[in-house]
């Protein structure tokens, strides 16, 4: 079969999280990389996408828990990335997860588990954290204290790039690897009067 697009935006796009009927999609889109909203669309329902959350500071990497009842996703709100968990659809009782920076959230399959990436928490250092609370999915949500997991060893995007399987013990992380540069010369060598050296090599006779 065919792909089929199913939003004609002319603004950047990333692919977000489907209702767990599989009926509704949702990503995020803006004019630019730093005016990001998020917006749902019914397949095969009404044709035009509709806001989830659009407000003046950038929303994306909304994921859906798997009874579809709550929405974790990053906000800038604090001026800086955060995740946050809503109710879902009616977007009540906002929750900040992370405390110190978060990003790409992920809900375990079975609901009990929400996991983020967590910024270095010292200047200059490079390694981002998975991070883990447990939380309980009913008419109301509540979590524990989020608890380093490991140093997974690459920064976020604004997709998520890691997984975890159905009993949520191992994870699937996609590492951009960049191909080896190309050999260079480690020296520089300067070759004066370079003519006569030439002929010197190489006689004319």
């Amino acid at each position: 079969m065919a792909p089929t697009r199913l939003d004609h935006s002319e603004n950047v796009q990333f692919p977000g999280t489907w209702t767990p009927d599989g009926r509704t999609v949702l990503w995020a889109e803006g004019t630019t990389l730093a005016s990001l909203d998020i917006k749902a669309i019914s397949v095969g329902g009404e044709p035009a996408a509709r806001p989830i959350l659009a407000t003046r500071f950038s929303e994306y990497n909304p994921e859906l828990s798997p009874d579809g009842r709550w929405l974790a996703y990053v906000s800038n709100e604090t001026g800086r990335d955060e995740v946050y968990v809503r109710a879902f659809p009616d977007l009540g009782g906002k929750r900040v997860i992370s405390r110190t920076g978060g990003n790409s959230p992920a809900w375990s399959l079975d609901g009990r588990k929400l996991l983020y990436l967590s910024p270095p928490s010292k200047p200059g250092e490079s390694m981002w954290q998975l991070m883990e609370l447990d939380v309980t999915l009913d008419s109301a949500f509540t979590a524990t204290l989020a608890r380093p997991l490991f140093e997974p060893m690459f920064a976020p995007d604004l997709v998520r790039t890691y997984d975890l399987t159905r009993n949520a013990d191992r994870f699937i992380f996609l590492r951009i690897r960049h191909p080896p540069a190309t050999s260079a010369p480690r020296e520089i060598h300067v070759v004066q009067n370079w003519t006569e050296e030439l002929k010197r090599l190489v006689p004319a006779n």
